[in-house]
């Protein structure tokens, strides 16, 4: 048993909680007696984040039946079929999720985000699933050409959107290698992936690269010709269907608009590779333009999770 879950049940409160669990068990909604998610419950001796019974409840209940697990050993969950976490082929040493239902939920930041991918260095590499941005409109502009330590987008994202972090999340992030070499070669992936290869950047927040929204793909098809038709406007495929990466813009859509990637386009230095909707197709889009950011960043190694990664069990960070 965790600390926190000792915590909880030397505490007063720990007994209301109880009697709703027992009160369900035996049949008797609780709702019968309250309205579990609208009683405030305080919780500054228990150690939970809820601040409302039925909140409580839940933590509760996942911090009981889940598994505590090492960050670095999620590795062992490793898959060979269907969605889930892969070993990378293009990569030795990392592993990556692919498919589209995959259980790589976690919460950080108070927030949703999910795992990309156990890196060789055995940090987590965690995507937000919801756009940020300094604009109304929730989009961003990249400017000036397509060299990444001097984008718009960088100096938002390890300014004033990591000062916003909260300091227990600051203290989780660890400062990582990310390819930012530009490819044009989509024709083959490991091709592409040894063009990103040739520059690093490191630092602490920064974008998804071409090939990794390509990797996430459980489609060979998709994984082999990931590119949207340039001069339509309709994507037909289904590459969007076979990839867990369908994230939302921060305006609440569900469907995912055009959203910047790390990779410049080799042909051209005002160009950079996107990601396209809900398809996750990919084109080039000028460095004046102006779409969705969604943040990636590394979590330190051997960190403790409870969960199972699911949405509705979340890795927790312990």
């Amino acid at each position: 048993m965790s600390n926190k879950i000792k915590k909880v049940f030397n505490t007063k409160p720990f007994y209301f909680i109880l009697g709703a669990l027992i009160f369900g068990t035996i049949g008797v909604s609780a709702a019968t007696y309250f309205e579990s998610n609208a009683v405030t419950y305080d919780n500054t001796e228990s150690g939970l984040t809820s601040t409302n019974v039925q909140g409580a409840i839940d933590e509760l209940y996942q911090m009981a039946n889940s598994s505590n697990i090492n960050s670095s050993k999620l590795k062992d969950l490793v898959v060979t079929t269907g969605s889930g976490l892969y070993e990378d082929e293009y990569e030795d040493g990392r592993y990556i999720y692919r498919g589209n239902y995959v259980d790589n939920y976690i919460i950080f930041n108070n927030e949703e985000w999910r795992i990309l991918s156990l890196e060789k260095d055995g940090t987590l590499k965690i995507i937000r699933q919801q756009a940020v941005s300094n604009s109304t409109y929730g989009t961003m502009q990249w400017g000036g050409n397509n060299t990444w330590a001097i984008s718009k987008i960088n100096t938002y994202l390890n300014g004033t959107y990591y000062n916003r972090l909260s300091s227990t999340a600051k203290s989780q992030i660890v400062a990582g290698n990310f390819n930012i070499g530009s490819t044009g070669d989509f024709t083959n992936l490991q091709n592409a992936v040894n063009d990103e290869k040739t520059s690093k950047w490191n630092g602490k927040i920064a974008l998804l690269t071409f090939t990794e929204i390509v990797r996430t793909n459980i489609d060979s098809t998709c994984v082999n010709n990931p590119i949207y038709p340039y001069n339509s406007y309709y994507y037909t495929t289904t590459c969007g269907s076979t990839t867990w990466l369908n994230i939302v813009s921060n305006t609440g859509w569900n469907v995912l608009g055009v959203g910047w990637l790390l990779t410049p386009f080799k042909d051209n230095n005002s160009k950079i590779w996107t990601l396209v909707g809900s398809n996750a197709g990919l084109r080039t889009e000028s460095v004046d333009d102006y779409y969705y950011v969604y943040p990636v960043l590394h979590l330190k190694t051997n960190l403790q999770l409870s969960g199972y990664g699911s949405k509705t069990h979340p890795y927790i960070i312990l």
